[in-house]
Order: C-alpha cells, then sequence, then structure tokens
C-alpha cells in the first residue's frame, strides 16, 4: 500500500529488524533515527511492529511522532497497536511538550483510521466520551475508516452541534467525505434542529459537499429566507450557491437576498454574487432591472454592486448616465454612481467625455459629475485620454489632460501628445497642458522652450499654470529662475504671487533668488508677504543668509504675516538663529497661531537651550488649545531636552487634553516619574498602558516600585499588546 505519510527516500542504511532493535536502545539519537526511518518503511516496518507499539510511550517527540507514523503507513497490519492508539487519544492534551499540539491528535487519529475496519467499534464507542478530544479523534478517524464505518453515520452527523468547535469542525470533515449519504440526514437538522450552531454547522457542510448535495437546495432555500438567526440564513445563501456552482438557476435568489436581506445576510448574497462568472451575462442584467426600476434606493444599490465588475458592467453605462443627468440640478453628483461609472473603465471615460462634448463652453453644468467621473480613472485609461486630446470640442480636451495630470506617471506614455497643447487656440486647454505635461514625464526642455511665450500669453489662466507647471520640473527648473525672479518687480500683482508659488515649489533649487524674495518684501501686500515668506522657508538652510532683512515682519499688523515669520524661521536650520530675537518675542504675541507657531521655530532653533524648554512649558499651559498643541509639537521636537515639561504632559493626559499629541510628547522626553507612570498603568486607554510599561521597562531597576502592578496587568489585561509590553518590564526591572 502507498505510505499514508510520506517523505523523499534516500536509502536506509539498516535493515528494518536492526531499526527494530535501535528502538529499544537507550541511546537517545539512535532512538530517534530508527522511528524516523521505520516511518518510511512502509509494510516493511511490521517486522518492528512490538516496539513501535512500545515506542508511542516515549518521551521524545520526535520518537512519538516516528512511531505513529510508521503505524499509520501499516495501515491494517497496525491492529495489535489499537490499544495503544486508543489510550493516545484519551491522554492527548493540547499542552503536552513531548506531543505536537493538534497535529498529534491528527496523526494519531490517522494511525487509528488506517488500521481500517477492526477500529470501528471503539472508534464509534469515542464518539459519545466525555473528553472533547477523544470525539474529536474518533470523528477524524473514522473519516480515514469510511467507507467502511457507515454505520456510524448518524452519530457522527450527530456531532455537528457538539459543545466544542473542535469536534464540529473534525464532524465536517468527516461528513463531507461520506458524501450523497450524508444529505437525507442533514435536510432534517436544517430545518428542525432547535440549535442554531448546529443548523449552521449542518449548512456549511452541505456547501461543502457542493452538487452531491443537490437534493438539499430546497431546504436552503427556505432557510435563506425563514430561519430564525442570521448566522444560518448567511451561511445557507453560500451553500446553495456552491451547490448550484454559482450558476443560473441561482442569481435570482442571491439577487433577492442581496437587495431585501438584513445586512450580514445581504453580504454573503453579495460576496457570492462577486464570484458568478461570467457576470456580463448572468448578474448584469438583473442589475440593469434595478437601475430601471425608478426607486433611488435600489438604485444606488445595484450601482454599488455594479461597481465590484469593473468593465464587465459596461451595459450599465447608459442607465448610469442618465442618472447623473438627473443629479445636474444638485450641489453634488451621486458618489456611488459616479463610481459605478468610473469603475466601467473606457466605456465610463467615453461616456463622461461624451457629455462634456455637449457643451462647448466649460460650465458648472457641464462638468457637474463628468470631473467626477474621470478623476476616478487609473492608468489603463491612459491611452483613451491621449485619444481625447484630439476631441474636436476644447472643453473635452481640457478635461482628459485634467485626468491626466491626475494620472501622473501612469500616463507618460501619452506625453508626446501633451506638449503640441501648449499651443492650443483654447486658453482653457493650454493652460491645463502647461499643468499636465511635467506631472507625466514631458522633459523640461522643450517645455523651458515655450516658456517665454507662455509668460506673454494673452490669458492670465495661462500665464499662471505656466508658472505652477515650471514649478512642478523640479530641479530641471533651475534655468527659469532669474525668469520668475524677474517676474518679482513686474506691474501684475497677480503674476507676482505665481511667480513666488512657483519659487516657492522649486525650493532649495530657487535659493539664488532668496535675496530678490526677501528685498521684495518691505513694500509687499499682506497676501504677497505671507508667500514670500512661505517661498523663503520652503529653501529651508539656504534661506538663512537673508535672514536679517526678515525681522521687520514681526511688526506687521497682520497676524498671518507675523506667523508665516515664525514659520519661515522654523526651516532656517543653525543659520538661523539670528531670527531668536523676534521668535523669543512671538511667545507672548496676541495671537494664538503666532504663539504657537514661535514654540515650534524656538525648539528649531535653539533646542538645546532651557529657555526653550521653558518657553515650550509655559506653552502648555496657554488656554488656547492651538498654543498647547504647538507646544507638544515643539516638546517632541526637543525630547529628552524637554524633560521639565513631564509634569504638565502628565496633567494634560489626566485631563484628556489633545491626548494623541500628548502620548507621543511623553515617549520623545523619555519620563523618568515612576509615580505618574505607575498610575496612569490603570488608564482605560490600552495605548496610554501600553506606553506607561514601555516607559518602566526603559528605567530598569529604578522602576522596582512598579514591579507588582506589571505583574498583574501581565496576567489581567485584556490587550495582548499591554501583556507583552508588561511582561519585557518586569524582566528588565529584575535584570536591573
Amino acid at each position: 500500500m502507498a505510505l499514508l505519510f510520506s517523505w523523499e527516500v534516500h536509502g536506509a542504511s539498516k535493515s528494518a529488524a536492526d531499526y527494530a532493535r535501535d528502538l529499544e536502545s537507550t541511546e537517545r539519537n539512535a532512538k530517534r533515527e530508527a522511528a524516523y526511518q521505520l516511518s518510511r518503511m512502509g509494510r516493511e516496518a511490521r517486522v518492528a511492529l512490538p516496539q513501535l507499539i512500545k515506542a508511542l510511550e516515549d518521551d521524545q517527540q520526535q520518537v512519538w511522532f516516528g512511531a505513529v507514523t510508521a503505524l499509520a503507513n501499516l495501515g491494517p497490519e497496525a491492529e495489535p497497536a489499537l490499544p495503544a492508539l486508543l489510550r493516545e487519544l484519551e491522554s492527548w492534551e493540547p499542552s503536552r511538550r513531548d506531543r505536537q499540539g493538534a497535529q498529534a491528535l491528527y496523526r494519531t487519529a490517522a494511525a487509528l483510521g488506517a488500521i481500517g475496519r477492526p477500529s470501528v467499534p471503539a472508534l464509534s464507542n469515542g464518539l459519545s466520551s466525555t473528553k472533547w478530544q477523544v470525539r474529536a479523534g474518533s470523528v477524524m478517524a473514522l473519516g480515514f475508516v469510511r467507507p467502511a464505518a457507515t454505520e456510524t453515520l448518524p452519530a457522527v452527523t450527530r456531532l455537528l452541534g457538539d459543545p466544542r468547535a473542535e469536534v464540529r469542525d473534525a464532524a465536517v470533515e468527516t461528513v463531507v467525505g461520506f458524501g450523497v449519504p450524508a444529505v437525507d440526514l442533514l435536510i432534517p437538522m436544517v430545518r428542525e434542529d432547535k440549535s442554531a450552531v448546529t443548523r449552521r454547522t449542518a449548512v456549511d457542510t452541505l456547501g461543502r459537499m457542493g452538487a452531491a448535495a443537490s437534493t438539499a437546495t430546497e431546504v436552503l432555500r427556505a432557510a435563506i429566507g425563514g430561519d430564525t438567526e442570521e448566522a444560518v440564513r448567511a451561511a445557507s445563501v453560500s451553500a446553495l450557491a456552491r451547490i448550484e456552482g454559482r450558476g443560473t438557476n441561482v442569481v435570482p435568489v442571491l439577487l433577492e437576498t442581496w437587495r431585501d436581506g438584513p445586512a450580514s445576510v445581504s453580504l454573503a448574497a453579495k460576496r457570492e454574487l462577486l464570484l458568478v462568472q461570467p457576470v456580463g451575462h448572468r448578474v448584469v442584467p438583473f442589475l440593469l432591472a434595478e437601475l430601471e426600476s425608478g426607486d433611488i434606493q435600489r438604485q444606488r444599490r445595484a450601482a454599488d454592486l455594479l461597481r465590484e465588475f469593473g468593465p464587465d458592467a459596461s451595459p450599465a453605462v447608459p442607465l448610469l448616465v442618465g442618472m447623473l443627468r438627473q443629479t445636474e440640478s444638485s450641489k453634488e453628483p451621486d458618489a456611488v454612481i459616479v463610481a459605478a461609472l468610473a469603475a466601467t473603465g473606457d466605456a465610463g471615460l467615453r461616456a463622461a467625455l461624451d457629455e462634456a462634448g455637449r457643451f462647448p463652453e466649460a460650465s458648472n453644468r457641464a462638468h457637474h459629475w463628468t470631473r467626477e467621473v474621470l478623476r476616478r480613472l487609473d492608468g489603463t485609461t491612459a491611452p483613451a485620454l491621449g485619444a481625447a486630446l484630439t476631441h474636436p470640442v476644447p472643453a473635452v480636451r481640457a478635461l482628459a489632460l485634467e485626468s491626466l495630470t491626475a494620472l501622473g506617471t501612469a500616463a507618460r506614455g501619452e506625453s508626446r501628445r501633451i506638449l503640441p497643447l501648449l499651443k492650443d487656440p483654447a486658453p482653457m486647454v493650454r493652460a491645463r497642458a502647461w499643468i499636465a505635461a511635467p506631472s507625466c514625464g514631458v522633459a523640461a526642455e522643450p517645455l523651458l522652450a515655450q516658456f517665454d511665450q507662455a509668460l506673454k500669453d494673452s490669458e492670465f489662466e495661462v500665464r499662471q499654470a505656466a508658472l505652477e507647471g515650471v514649478a512642478r520640473l523640479g530641479r530641471g527648473a533651475r534655468p527659469a529662475v532669474p525668469k520668475l525672479e524677474a517676474l518679482l518687480t513686474g506691474p501684475d500683482e497677480r503674476l507676482q504671487v505665481a511667480a513666488v508659488k512657483a519659487l516657492g515649489g522649486l525650493g532649495l533649487e530657487a535659493a539664488p533668488a532668496a535675496d530678490s524674495l526677501a528685498q521684495r518684501l518691505p513694500d509687499a501686500s499682506p497676501e504677497l508677504q505671507v508667500e514670500l515668506l512661505s517661498a523663503l522657508g520652503s529653501m529651508g538652510t539656504a534661506a538663512a543668509p537673508v535672514v536679517s532683512k526678515l525681522g521687520p515682519m514681526a511688526e506687521s499688523q497682520r497676524p498671518e504675516v507675523r506667523r508665516a515669520l515664525m514659520e519661515t524661521a522654523a526651516r532656517l536650520g543653525e543659520g538661523g538663529r539670528e531670527a531668536l530675537a523676534w521668535v523669543t518675542n512671538g511667545v507672548r504675541d496676541a495671537h494664538p497661531g503666532v504663539r504657537a507657531s514661535s514654540l515650534r521655530a524656538w525648539a528649531a532653533l535653539d533646542g538645546m537651550s532651557d529657555a526653550a524648554a521653558e518657553a515650550v512649558a509655559s506653552g502648555m499651559e496657554d488656554p488656547e488649545s492651538e498654543v498647547r498643541r504647538g507646544a507638544l509639537e515643539a516638546a517632541i521636537k526637543l525630547g529628552e531636552r524637554a524633560r521639565l515639561t513631564e509634569p504638565r504632559l502628565f496633567a494634560l493626559l489626566r485631563a484628556g487634553s489633545e491626548r494623541e499629541l500628548v502620548l507621543e510628547a511623553i515617549r520623545a522626553i523619555h519620563p523618568v516619574s515612576v509615580p505618574d507612570l505607575q498610575a496612569i498603568l490603570t488608564d482605560e486607554d490600552w495605548k496610554v498602558r501600553q506606553m506607561a510599561a514601555d516607559a518602566l521597562a526603559r528605567l530598569g531597576k529604578m522602576a522596582e516600585g512598579a514591579l507588582s502592578d506589571l505583574e498583574r496587568l501581565q496576567r489581567e489585561d485584556p490587550s495582548e499588546d499591554v501583556k507583552r509590553a508588561c511582561r519585557r518590564a518586569v524582566r528588565r526591572i529584575r535584570e536591573g
């Protein structure tokens, strides 16, 4: 017979009789090798049967494993081992170190089952044992015996209602193996059993049988609509679909249940509908009828399901478009219907572009929902979008460019089609082409070659877009910095703002323009001053040489300017220490946003000083939450240097203010107050308890006073994460 369990055979160096003698040896390695080799010999190992039976008592896991495997491979010839194997079943425990947990139970059952018919009486008795492991092992073993154990099928089937999940699971496997003869026993259980657990397990078993359980379809249909337990109804949905092979016949039942059933049952039906193939022929036609129902709730549910089918749902596109047209007067298009249309891919794309083509002029009405559909497209639609760039209607070309911009480098293959549109007759198309080109991978050189012309464009929209597009080039835009710098003193402030934003977008690459930006500050409008400061801040340490020219902004009457100044200072690095004078004054500013930004800047510029830490500690007591948040963020940056804020941090934690940020700050400062940490070990939030345990672990021997609390939590805390943290803490404290 074939080996029940086998490994690659390399050839034994001794005979089975020799290995039988080695099994009786006192030398542990020899016994392990003998058990292993005998487990690979099949019927040749029968000469070692007495020794193999004795080896079942061995305390070496490897010896036991080899012996029970060898007995299983002997099959009926291992009948003398029946009493010993039954004792193994009786004495099995999941935590025995000399066995292998559930694997040992399975191996024992396999050996009993391999013996065949002689084991059936004992296994039949085991089905009613008071020990769950005996019931589970017996029912597993009978699964190996079948069909010689047909008379035990009623008793095996009754175990589908066993109180132990392990027994039920084993019973399911065995009953499924019996096939058609078991179906007649399962049908009454589904229909009549008082236990919901039993009914559900019977249903799951029928589902596992597939087409063999075809006579149970009526009882399952009845359970879907009439069982008192949702879990049974949901399981019946899945079982019926599996038995019917998810064919056309079951689709109406699944759709009705998905549409009208309670939440969990509806979800089960939806899962099964998603597995029906081909959905385009079997499911979509039913959903089209739902879209035509006129009932908005039914329509939205159908659209939500159609979204899962992707391009297979393309027959629904005309209906989805019609529904979206009806929503044009509402503030926002229906997101569910938009998502369903976008999920169809090219079909949805073409429909959206055709809709936009109905309105030559861009308008909110024309693009009420088409833009939303296009925003949801993925990279597979890039070729279709590229083709739309030649559409005769400018609005369509503009929308296609927007969508390609959103796809970014996923649309790189269409970049060659974008460049000519920089000279498109329609301003809206030229503007969107400037944004799309760098996003989709058009090289810097051809773009910069047309930059001068774009800056002279008659439409401000195009000039502004050209500036934004150049900023998206990053390092490649360095040659354009002098041109951007020249725009800072131009006659159009809107263009000045756009140029400053472009320089800010370039970051360090725009460093040569730092002085020009700083010189423009005194006479600029507040809006432009904010943008100028932000652009300088984006340059980081490269803007430090102009810090002396920024100070006058600290006297601005506009709080947004003073705040922008502080945020810029925070990014200047060590070279910006000259800014400390007005940063330290900023913590007393009347505006909370300025105070918060000043604290962050002080921590960034002078984090080693006690004065910075003291200012941060004071900020934690500010009446404005924005300032307290700024102080907490500054403390996080300071780390251990902000340890003097520890009492205030624990006070904020107890008050429940800015809890997540407070926790992060406490972690950053590495707290040393054992009483405070010990107190929050009882906090209702597991993350707080875990943090406290981790902090105490870091303190080692210093946290000895918290040992008893940590030991209690490592036993009793409901969170496994907290238990692990407490175990680490206890170990480290004891190790000192």
